[in-house]
């Protein structure tokens, strides 16, 4: 039987500081690009390869994401929300939700990536060499990759 992961992380807990003003009124994990939330794009992005288990950290403006999100029903998947009372960072936030992760692998995205990885492969590759962690990674030489939300 393959290996497979059906357990992903939306890191959304973070202030949004270089999306201000926009996140002076909404948090970034709900700012629209193209007509979709961010936080939509990686929830559209684990659903596409079956992972149907998404926990989301929450911590700047976190009940507005809990609010338009619910309990993911609507986008056919099952949310669980990871609250932080204060900032944890990346890895602290990771750490904070490892009770609603479990013991199985899963994967992690940041709210603002909005890309088309084959996570399919990505998950073969992860368990076809045994590994604990596998990083998918993209140089870009500018620093950020400049976006308009309009």
């Amino acid at each position: 039987m393959m290996e497979w992961i059906n357990k992903g992380m939306i890191l959304a807990a973070g202030f949004g500081t270089r999306l201000r003003p926009i996140t002076d009124k909404i948090p970034k994990a709900l700012v629209e690009v193209g007509g979709v939330r961010l936080v939509e794009y990686g929830i559209y992005m684990f659903r596409k390869y079956g992972i149907d288990e998404i926990v989301i950290n929450l911590h700047h403006m976190g009940n507005m994401i809990r609010e338009f999100l619910g309990d993911g029903k609507r986008y056919g998947v099952k949310i669980a929300y990871s609250e932080e009372k204060e900032i944890l960072g990346t890895a602290g936030g990771i750490r904070h939700a490892l009770p609603l992760l479990g013991d199985s692998p899963f994967l992690v995205t940041n709210v603002d990536v909005i890309a088309d990885v084959p996570i399919d492969r990505l998950i073969l590759t992860h368990f076809s060499h045994r590994s604990v962690a596998t990083l998918v990674v993209k140089r870009h030489e500018e620093g950020y990759t400049p976006i308009s939300t309009k």
